[in-house]
């Protein structure tokens, strides 16, 4: 039997891995729910099998991990859909994506700084094994805007339900979802 899972996606930079890390330092998430970043998943994946389907490798290590719990799960991240979960979009307003747009291009330089004399520039290894993939510094303002305007339609129009990072975090602690 599938434990309850609670899905938290968003854009890149929204927080979701910052939700995780709020949950999982509250006393109550180690009695109450177990945390997971689907982020953890591909690189085991891909370490694991470097030719196969990663994603879908990924998708099978977690369900596989999570058979037979008996807590709730939460699960944060956007590279696998689970049926039968709760989907939580991360809702934001315009000075929220502002500052995750300069936080989210900040972070993605700062990767390939630290991994560029590494790599063999293999999309594969790049976007699996280090997570290159997430947002293009390059990028604009206004194209991540746009890319959180087309998120944002897409998860309302499979039924996610729309929350910020601090209502997802009180709804989840206070088990409302």
């Amino acid at each position: 039997m599938m434990p309850k899972i609670i899905q938290i996606v968003g854009i890149p930079g929204s927080g979701k891995s910052y939700i995780l890390s709020k949950l999982t330092g509250m006393p109550f998430a180690m009695l109450s729910l177990k945390c997971y970043d689907t982020d953890d998943y591909i690189t085991k994946a891909y370490l694991k099998y470097p030719k196969g389907n990663v994603q879908a490798i990924a998708k099978k290590m977690f369900l596989r991990d999570i058979q037979g719990s008996r807590k709730p799960i939460v699960l944060a991240g956007i590279l696998f859909d689970i049926p039968g979960s709760t989907r939580i979009f991360i809702k934001m307003s315009q000075s929220e994506l502002q500052r995750a747009y300069k936080q989210v291009t900040r972070r993605e330089i700062d990767k390939w700084k630290a991994v560029a004399h590494k790599v063999s520039y293999d999309p594969d290894e790049l976007r699996y094994k280090y997570h290159l993939n997430a947002w293009s510094p390059t990028a604009s303002l206004i194209n991540y805007k746009m890319d959180y305007k087309n998120a944002l339609e897409f998860e309302k129009g499979i039924g996610a339900i729309m929350l910020s990072q601090a209502e997802i975090i009180e709804k989840i602690k206070n088990n409302k979802i």
